[in-house]
Formats: structure tokens, sequence, C-alpha cells
């Protein structure tokens, strides 16, 4: 059994999971009594970096039958593997039960078990805050990775003065700061519209080497939703001067600054220097873009461009067409697409009581460019523009 353990711990070391299951197994099938070390490196490597959850929620049913209690390390794999599924309410529960009690009074693993417990709060900020402020009540260290955990659960609910809190208290607890930290609660506040923060946390990874791409991005994202269009080109220039070559990403952040500035001669000129210098165009992209030129010829040219597009996600289909990812402007883009060169073909060979069914989703749509008026709302007006083809369609 001794063996067997140095081997599957030398196996996850090695992120081979296959090869810790198999050695696992074969103590089973040789007679032998795993023990709660063998679980728990078993349970960890099967739910690390997403390799294999489910498997390690089937290994953590054993341990009951075996008399095993899960320990520290074996709770940490069993939340991992819950969050990794999405399952973030009993993730919590798990954490919140009697085996998670037993296993947080085990002292050397419990800093590091807080965290998966942080990690399985996801959106739900109240309770990892609560959470955050047990670890200080036992005396537990609040590591780095403490305050990365819930500055993402309160990012997801746009509670940024929680954020400005947590990142004073690192500064009176002295605890550095990391890129991955910096641009999580860069972005938070980009999402919250607080551009005058983003550009402040900004100007401390710059001072403190520790700000990269996704810092410079979500900053100017920050400038360009706050309707500073000038101070997000500020940032854009300082990004490239600080030696960061402007990718996909940040053209997406200038093409949003321009929209919020209503400068769509700009935004058209954008998309332009993004061709010649061969920046991959994402779905995103061509969304921010097109959010402001539905209603510009330029417009319906790079709509037709991004047709021919992999990252199109528009399907005409016979019966119906999907246009929920899309933002108001692409969506009005599509719709006129969809008329001038679907329907009649479709309206040809429609039956009796055809009916045709265009999805926006509830709502917005789920991105993060849509943050207007409904898409339902935009697609239906833009439907009843057209007129002609609505009737049409009405009387066959």
């Amino acid at each position: 059994p001794v063996r067997a353990l140095y081997t599957m711990q030398a196996l996850r070391f090695g992120n081979n999971w296959e090869g810790v299951l198999s050695v696992f197994r074969d103590l089973q099938h040789a007679g032998l009594k795993p023990t709660l070390e063998h679980y728990g490196v078993a349970l960890f490597a099967l739910s690390d970096k997403g390799n294999a959850p489910n498997l390690s929620l089937e290994l953590a049913h054993e341990m009951a039958p075996a008399g095993l209690e899960p320990g520290p390390f074996a709770c940490g794999a069993v939340i991992r593997a819950l969050v990794q599924l999405g399952r973030w309410q009993d993730a919590l529960e798990f954490f919140q039960g009697s085996n998670a009690r037993v296993a947080r009074k085990q002292g050397y693993r419990a800093s590091d078990f807080y965290l998966f417990g942080l990690e399985a709060c996801r959106s739900q900020w109240e309770q990892a805050l609560a959470l955050f402020a047990d670890m200080a009540r036992d005396q537990i260290p609040t590591k780095r990775e403490a305050y990365l955990h819930t500055i993402s659960a309160c990012s997801e609910s746009l509670q940024w003065q929680q954020i400005v809190a947590l990142l004073q208290e690192m500064v009176l607890n002295r605890v550095q700061k990391d890129p991955m930290l910096c641009s999580t609660a860069i972005s938070a506040f980009d999402k919250a519209r607080q551009w005058r923060y983003a550009v402040h946390l900004l100007q401390e990874a710059v001072q403190e080497e520790l700000a990269q791409d996704a810092c410079w991005n979500a900053a100017i994202r920050a400038c360009g939703r706050g309707g500073e269009w000038r101070q997000a080109l500020d940032l854009a220039s300082a990004m490239e001067d600080a030696g960061f070559g402007r990718s996909g990403y940040t053209y997406e952040a200038i093409a949003a600054a321009y929209n919020a500035a209503g400068k769509w001669q700009d935004t058209a000129a954008l998309f332009s220097r993004m061709c010649e210098e061969s920046v991959l165009v994402s779905e995103a992209s061509f969304n921010t873009i097109l959010e402001t030129l539905a209603d510009r010829s330029v417009g319906e040219a790079i709509f037709e461009a991004w047709t021919k597009n992999p990252s199109f996600p528009v399907r005409f289909e016979a019966n119906s067409m999907d246009l929920h990812s899309l933002s108001a402007g692409a969506a009005v883009l599509a719709v006129r697409s969809w008329n001038r060169r679907v329907l009649p073909d479709i309206l040809r060979s429609a039956q009796p009581g055809w009916m045709y069914g265009i999805l926006v989703g509830k709502d917005n749509n789920r991105f993060a460019w849509s943050e207007g008026r409904p898409l339902a709302d935009v697609v239906g007006e833009e439907l009843d523009r057209l007129g002609g083809a609505r009737q049409a369609a009405e009387r066959r």
C-alpha cells in the first residue's frame, strides 16, 4: 500500500489520472484496503483540471461503505468535482455539511479547504463574504487565492463596493496581488461600469509590474462603457508603449468605446485596420462592431463578410433562425439578410399554416454587448419595418 501511494502521487503530479485510478483499482483487486490517503490522491487526480469529475464523485461514494470519512483533501476534491460539473449549490451544501465541518477542524489543510468552499460560492457573494469572514474568525490565514475567489463571487453580482473593500484589506494585511487577481478585479469594475476604479487598479498593476494584456483590455472596455472614449484610446496607446500588442480583445474594447460615443465611422475604420493587420475577428468582435452599424452601408458589407467566417453563429434553417447570440445591430442585419436571401425561397414552397420561428432568447441576450432594449423588441421593430415580408408570410 505504501508503494502504491507513492506511485499514485507521482502519477498525479504528472496529470496521469488514468494511471492513478489503475493503481488504485489494482490495490483493491489485490485484496488490500485503500486508506484515506489513497482515496484522497485518487479523488484529487480525477477532479484536477477537469479530468474526470464524474468518476471522482463515484469514487467518493465508495468511502462510506469502506468505513472512511473524507478528510480535507478528499472533501476538497469532491467540491472541485461538483464545481466542474456546474453543480454549484451541491458543492456549497457539501462544504457546509457534516463531513465538511469535521474536515475543517483538521488543521493542516484548513486554509486550502476553505479555498474550495469559496470556489463553490461562485455568484453567491454574500455566502462568499461570510465564509471569508469565517476564515478570520477561525484564525486561518487568508491567502491571495481566498481574495481571488471572493472577488470573483462579488464580480458575478456586480458588488464592486465589496471588491474595493477587499482590495483595501489586502493592502492592510500585506497580501500581494498577482496578475490574475488584478485582471479579475478590473473586469469586475468594467462590468459594473466603474471606470475610475478600473483605471486606478490598472495603474497600480503597472507600477507593480503585474499588468498583463487582460488588465489593459478590461480597463479600456471599462472606459468605453463609461463614455470615456478618449481615455480608452489613451490607454490603448499606453498599452502599446508598454510593449503589449493589440489583440482582438483590445480592438473589441476600443470598438465598444467608439460605440458608446456614437462614433460609427471610427468603428468602421477600426474593422478595416483589423483586417489589414490580419487580426482574428471573433464572434464577440463582430457583434460589437456591428452594434452601431446596422443602418450604415458598411455594416451590410461587414455582416456579409461575417456570414462567410467560421465564427458566424447563425444558421438560416428551413423553419427557424436563432439570433440570441447576436448584438442588436447584428440581429437587425441578420433579419434583413434573411428577408432578402432566404424568405422568398421559403415562401415559394411553404404549405398553408406554415410558421417560422425567430429565436431571440429571454430579455436581453446573454452576452455583454447587449445592454440596451430586449432583443425581441429590436427584431420585432425590424420585422414591422420590413412589413411586406411579414404580410406575405401571413397570407401564406
